[in-house]
């Protein structure tokens, strides 16, 4: 029988516990325990365990990308200490150039954040309105 005439999406994958060996089409290794993953899916990497993702997980990799991010800011802050004049709605200011970007940088990403956090109010109201108490 073919894939399209038993329902099935793909060869099913199987694992084998231990050894993070994996096969195809649903063939038995002789001794080792199976467990199968579904039609479809890709067995576990070698070696890696099933540990689920956790949100402090997720945290230190941000806390990670964070520290990189700032280390590449004030390595541009300090390779461009040139002055430059700042004129903005009348006011005029001497910055160096790197802290001038940076304060442009910092008052894009504010309103971005105020239009995020409009959307997400907008949201909720119309949710509220709707009776979706759901969260």
């Amino acid at each position: 029988m073919s894939e399209a005439a038993s329902g099935s999406e793909g060869p099913e994958v199987t694992e084998r516990l231990g050894s993070g060996e994996a096969s195809a089409g649903g063939e038995q290794v002789p001794g080792a325990s199976e467990r199968s993953l579904g039609p479809g899916r890709a067995a576990a990497v070698p070696g890696r365990s099933d540990i689920p993702r956790t949100r402090a997980g997720a945290a230190w990799v941000a806390a990670g990308v964070g520290i990189v991010l700032l280390v590449a800011v004030l390595v541009f802050i300090l390779e461009n200490l040139e002055d430059a004049s700042v004129h903005f709605l009348g006011a005029s200011v001497r910055l160096p150039v790197g802290v001038a970007l940076l304060f442009s940088a910092l008052a894009g990403a504010l309103a971005v954040l105020l239009l995020g956090v409009a959307r997400i109010v907008q949201l909720r109201l119309l949710a509220r309105r709707r009776g979706d108490t759901s969260r």
